[in-house]
């Protein structure tokens, strides 16, 4: 019996809860039936009576407890045998396919972590076409798949697998018993990013998930089924949404450190705002609307700051520039408002990711896929950009990596040895720093 099956049965109360108490319970009733025949009719007090049967019932339950321990352990080895020679029938036949985090992403993941683990598991369940063992999950509820994934599975597998590479799961899309009862667990990785092949070590399998022919279907399991606003979005206009990670009340300067792609600095967006604004994306005639989506404890200095780095279009282009203050920022609202935008300008989120890949409306998406650290381990850089111009109807996605040098500041106290070995177990991807000449390559897409 694997370790699955084992935590599995240990909470399920009708399986062994009754091994430990019937025989005992049972002894007492016993005695109990028999006091309950008590004649009501006795010249006898009443009261003498009950007191009576109250002593008698304790001193005989008192003196069963010898005979009942062995009834008791003799009880719980027959329901054992019970749930080994059960396990056949419990389980039915067919498999089916889970997800599940290493033990770091267990205790520190978040809302995006989570999701994109499900989806990543619905997307192989649809390829191999198996039912999908859910569990839910904290923040689950916000979606539309938290309502659909009502089949949890059977409660107890004969087999379970856990899914290593990207190979073994090749190879199971070719030859897959669905004879037997098994699960399948699959390992966490990312949505598209973009890992070090070179890294020894890295925890993440190298898997891509096709999001161009799954897009309808994260769609409809992205849907926000809470209560939540709709932005006003001008239709005459060119729209383009920031998701600005700043890190807020939740994230210090170790963790800027360690995620240089989930937090890069605010001159990332700025920097790939004026690109988007000077490129060919937007007609020249045409409005621009643009609104910031944030996680930062002062949302109104972010917006100051993207503010100042348009403020050179005065008089060229029209701009509206929008934001959500604080106290009416909420994770509903942001979720349910960000697939409306033609352009996302994100960080490397598995939350906005998986939404933007259901987008309708999003035709350009720009994200960071690679960063360095400077020698002296000062300074971290965003030094690559990848731009995915959305494919028509299905077709494939058009990307395109630019180099960059966003520079920020190295923040918190961790070793430089220690960050190194946190960067090469989770293969996230450092490229050189670009020269100017590269620096110069245009937006186009």
């Amino acid at each position: 019996m694997n370790i699955y099956n084992l935590k599995t049965a240990v909470q399920d109360p009708n399986l062994y809860g009754e091994s430990f108490i019937q025989p005992l319970r049972l002894t007492v009733k016993g005695y109990k039936n028999t006091f309950s025949s008590w004649p009501a009719n006795l010249t006898i007090d009443r009261k003498i009576a009950e007191i009576f049967k109250r002593v008698a019932l304790a001193a005989t339950s008192f003196l069963s407890i010898p005979i009942t321990a062995p009834l008791a352990v003799l009880g719980v080895a027959i329901k054992w045998i019970y749930l080994s020679a059960r396990i056949d029938q419990l389980a039915h036949k067919g498999s089916a396919l889970g997800s599940h985090l290493p033990l770091i992403l267990e205790i520190y993941s978040r809302l995006g972590d989570r999701t994109v683990a499900y989806l990543n598991t619905k997307y192989l369940a649809e390829e191999l076409g198996l039912p999908v063992h859910f569990t839910p999950f904290k923040g689950c509820d916000y979606f539309q798949f938290s309502k659909e994934e009502k089949d949890v599975g059977p409660r107890y597998y004969k087999k379970v697998v856990h899914l290593r590479n990207a190979d073994q799961i090749e190879s199971l899309k070719k030859n897959m018993d669905k004879t037997n009862s098994t699960l399948y667990l699959l390992p966490f990785f990312p949505h598209t990013r973009d890992l070090d092949k070179e890294s020894q070590s890295c925890n993440y399998i190298n898997y891509n998930i096709q999001w161009e022919k799954f897009r309808p279907t994260v769609k409809k399991l992205l849907e926000v089924v809470k209560p939540h606003d709709k932005l006003d979005i001008p239709k005459d206009a060119y729209t383009i949404a920031l998701h600005i990670r700043d890190g807020g009340d939740f994230d210090d300067g170790n963790t800027k450190t360690l995620h240089p792609l989930k937090l890069p600095c605010i001159d990332f967006y700025t920097g790939e705002l004026n690109q988007v604004l000077n490129s060919k994306e937007i007609p020249e005639n045409q409005p621009v609307y643009i609104h910031i989506f944030t996680d930062a404890c002062e949302p109104k200095k972010v917006y100051e700051q993207i503010e100042t780095s348009i403020s050179k279009y005065q008089g060229t282009r029209q701009i509206t520039l929008s934001y959500t203050p604080k106290e009416k920022v909420s994770l509903a609202n942001d979720i349910a408002n960000m697939s409306r935008f033609q352009c996302m300008i994100r960080a490397d989120s598995n939350l906005s990711g998986p939404i933007i890949e259901g987008s309708e409306t999003t035709q350009l998406d720009i994200y960071p896929i690679g960063f360095n650290a400077a020698e002296d381990f000062k300074t971290i850089s965003i030094t690559k950009v990848q731009w995915v111009k959305r494919g028509e109807k299905g077709a494939t996605d058009e990307a395109r990596d630019y180099p960059t040098n966003y520079l920020k500041e190295r923040t918190g106290w961790l070793p430089r040895l220690f960050v190194d070995k946190f960067y090469d177990y989770y293969g996230v991807y450092k490229t050189p720093f670009p020269s100017g000449k590269e620096l110069q390559s245009p937006r186009v897409c």
